[in-house]
């Protein structure tokens, strides 16, 4: 039995009937845009910041808790802790949903620019115009025998007949 992580970042007020003000008020507030003035919070009002701003705390906290290896997720004011926390949760939840490319599967796939007979790399705009280069030259007409003044004493001199 595996302990969960803990995570301090709870939200606040989420209840059904919880005292916060409507979100149709809440966004015609002056206090939205103004802040709160010295003297006069009302509770509806303050418990809506908190509600938001604790839910999306807690959502992000819960993330990171689920995905970063068993970190606890503390509240202990480390900015720096938790922005790697983060970072861990968020590169860990990319390589465990999105999978390596295949013929048969859809995925992450690694660019090249080399040829070779990988089946995993994919080829970049750069080396395909590189190719297609290297096959036009092929078949210039300075290289494909046309400018070849005695086509028959050619062709005896490779053996061919």
């Amino acid at each position: 039995m595996s302990l969960k992580p803990q995570n301090d970042f709870k939200a606040f007020s989420i209840s059904n009937n919880a005292n916060v003000v409507s979100q149709e008020r809440y966004e015609e507030s002056r206090s939205l845009k103004n802040g709160f003035p010295p003297d006069n919070v009302t509770t509806h009002e303050l418990n809506k910041v908190l509600r938001q701003s604790s839910t999306i705390s807690s959502v992000v906290a819960n993330f990171i808790a689920t995905h970063s290896g068993g970190d606890d997720v503390l509240d202990d004011g480390d900015i720096a802790k938790l922005t790697a926390q983060l970072n861990s949760a968020l590169e860990k939840k990319i390589t465990t949903e999105i999978p390596s490319t295949s013929l048969t599967q859809k995925g992450i796939v690694q660019l090249t620019n080399k040829t070779g007979d990988s089946d995993t790399l994919a080829v970049t705009q750069k080396l395909a115009s590189d190719i297609n280069d290297n096959a036009n030259n092929k078949l210039a007409k300075d290289q494909n025998g046309a400018d070849i003044p005695d086509k028959n004493e050619f062709v005896k001199n490779l053996g061919l007949i």
